[in-house]
């Protein structure tokens, strides 16, 4: 989470940077949040808690692993990188 946080642009490719990614909003996903958080929830609640925290530093991972959504921590705005594998 340091390094979503922190140092971003080291751990995705430039081609997801303000990215989106296809996802049903109650499928399962993994939330990691910046304080070290996980929980495991659905799409539609972990983007809700992303909007709700204001600065950044979550990670968001789908059951397949295919389909992420990361933001660093900063304002405004945050970097955010999204994608589908």
């Amino acid at each position: 989470m340091a390094r979503v946080c922190h140092d971003i642009e080291s751990l995705f490719e430039e081609r997801f940077k303000n990215g989106s990614c296809s996802f049903l909003g109650s499928n399962g996903c993994l939330l990691f949040t910046l304080v070290g958080h996980m929980t495991f929830t659905t799409w539609d609640e972990a983007m809700k808690t992303v909007e709700r925290g204001g600065g950044g530093g979550y990670l968001i991972i789908d059951e397949s692993g295919r389909h992420f959504f990361a933001q660093a921590e900063g304002s405004p705005p945050p970097v955010k990188f999204a994608g589908d594998a």
